[in-house]
């Protein structure tokens, strides 16, 4: 038997290389994970190198001088290339390994072996083509390696094993029956679904829509809240003064005559955009109730296509309507919203009416 992982040289390479390791950062959670098993891997090789010598022969044998060169020397930088590529060799040691023990491995060995196996795709090339050999083709190169050797008695054995997998090719064959059945019948489902799928997002798009509006009402809202005190505020600055300068005659009819004419102008157009503000209140509240009416026809009809197509051949009207309220244009109410200069013609009347 070859002491390979027992030779004082492979230890020192395999010692070094996880002190290089330990504590590196990484930058995801598979780079983290991966150094985690691999640095797993390594430690268990240290601590029982005789286990690993008896176990892992025909690995030795194809790539043992490699792994030592490679965890020596190619490794330089420690880069992402350079971990996974390390840890794919070492997965065809931890699979033989595996292979080779008669009961469960270490759970931490499982762990790592599962990894690889899972995550294979995340790999660099080189890594991958370590993990896919050892997965798919190693297993075959192992057992001709056992078959061509008389040393193994187990190869006697091997048509139990050939029984073993004719049972679990037909579990598998019938399974993939079960499977192909199963997919028939989602397609058929998906198929029914499909038009309703359509409607779902013609009244995804309403809602988005109706939250849009909504978001403008709320707007609109707040400003004419704020053009209701800006119109009261002046009153009530007025009343305020006049109040707290009641004995005072001959001055309060001086001020209210200079501040009359500014603060009935300020008020008039404070009242024609609240004119305006209120038209769009109600426009907005308008639109806001056409797309509520889409998306409650979007709820009641189902396989609009195949209606469509059924009933149109009775009657060609019967849908009109409906399609001309899904898909026409949503309007907006703008025959009371008073022009730009319905303001400036009112204050100009104003001022005449004051100067006369």
């Amino acid at each position: 038997m070859s002491q390979f992982f027992e030779n004082e040289t492979t230890l020192r390479v395999i010692s070094k290389f996880i002190n290089r390791i330990d504590g590196l950062t990484y930058e995801s959670d598979f780079e983290s994970n991966r150094s985690k098993h691999l640095f797993v891997v390594c430690k268990a090789i240290i601590s029982s190198p005789e286990l690993w010598d008896s176990r892992c022969q025909i690995n030795i044998g194809w790539v043992g001088e490699h792994l030592v060169h490679f965890l020596g020397e190619r490794t330089a930088n420690l880069d992402k290339e350079d971990l996974d590529s390390s840890m794919g060799l070492l997965f065809r040691f931890l699979l033989e390994f595996h292979l080779s023990t008669p009961n469960d491995i270490h759970r931490d060995l499982e762990r790592a072996r599962r990894f690889c196996t899972d995550n294979s795709a995340s790999f660099s090339d080189e890594g991958q083509s370590d993990i896919h050999f050892a997965i798919s083709e190693m297993p075959i190169a192992i057992l001709k390696e056992i078959a061509n050797s008389p040393a193994v008695e187990s190869v006697r054995k091997l048509h139990l094993a050939q029984l073993s997998f004719e049972d679990t090719k037909k579990s598998w064959d019938n399974e993939l029956d079960e499977r192909e059945e199963r997919v028939s019948n989602l397609k058929q489902s998906l198929d029914t679904y499909k038009d309703a799928f359509n409607f779902v997002g013609l009244s995804d798009g309403f809602n988005k829509l109706a939250k849009q509006k909504k978001e403008e009402i709320k707007n609109v809202l707040l400003w004419l809240r704020i053009v209701s005190i800006l119109i009261l505020l002046p009153l009530i600055l007025e009343v305020s003064y006049v109040l707290a300068n009641v004995d005072k005659v001959a001055e309060l009819t001086r001020v209210m005559m200079l501040i009359a004419v500014p603060t009935v102008s300020f008020i008039v157009i404070l009242v024609y955009y609240f004119r305006v503000l209120l038209s769009n209140y109600k426009s907005l509240q308008s639109q806001l109730l056409q797309i509520d009416l889409r998306m409650t026809l979007c709820r009641f009809i189902h396989n609009y296509s195949e209606y469509a197509s059924d009933m149109k051949k009775q009657d060609k009207g019967s849908l009109d309507k409906f399609e001309s309220i899904i898909f026409s244009v949503i309007t907006s109410n703008a025959d009371n919203i008073p022009s730009t200069f319905d303001g400036v013609e009112q204050l100009s009347k104003l001022i005449k009416s004051v100067k006369q």
